[in-house]
């Protein structure tokens, strides 16, 4: 029950943020993702001169045999591409198996954002070993505190003088 409700306040959160408001937009149809993933994949290979042998289809067909979720973790994928410098973490992204070939059918995967940026810094290895880490300990994790109430224009200020554990809100 409480795993529930941390599920529940996660989603909340992520609405208020803005990412969740288009993850079905039914003016956006899974075929166009696919396009705009495959021309920015084209444009990554060909600036760092490595194989690109990818169509649109063989992405689409990627993800709707994942059922539009993320290949690693299951998690469904948004439709939101990075267009105004914010970046989703949920959006779907063309995961090179192995980093050293280039974009073939055979070695792609589509996973969220996420997974794939920390992949690709720190390896699936590691990635793994995170999240089975925040699973077995998802019960003693103490939350952030948060910095701006959900529900206004108003600032979460921290008592200083009382070692920051008396908080203030205060409009802006």
């Amino acid at each position: 029950m409480e795993r529930a409700k941390r599920v529940l306040e996660s989603i909340r959160r992520q609405h208020e943020m803005g990412w969740a408001d288009d993850y079905n937009d039914p003016n956006k149809h899974w075929k166009d993702v696919a396009q705009e993933m495959w021309a920015r994949a084209k444009h990554s290979a060909y600036k760092r001169c490595i194989p690109f042998e990818l169509r649109p289809g063989d992405i689409y067909h990627l993800m709707k045999l994942a059922e539009f979720r993320c290949s690693l973790s299951g998690i469904p994928l948004s439709k939101r591409i990075a267009s105004d410098g914010r970046r989703d973490p949920w959006a779907a992204s063309i995961d090179r198996i192995e980093s050293r070939h280039g974009y073939t059918p055979d070695n792609i995967r589509v996973v969220c954002m996420v997974a794939n940026f920390a992949m690709n810094e720190w390896g699936q290895d590691t990635l793994v070993r995170l999240a089975r880490g925040m699973i077995r300990n998802a019960d003693m994790t103490v939350p952030e505190p948060p910095k701006m109430c959900p529900a206004s224009d108003t600032a979460v200020v921290y008592d200083n003088e009382n070692n920051g554990l008396d908080e203030k809100v205060i409009p802006i």
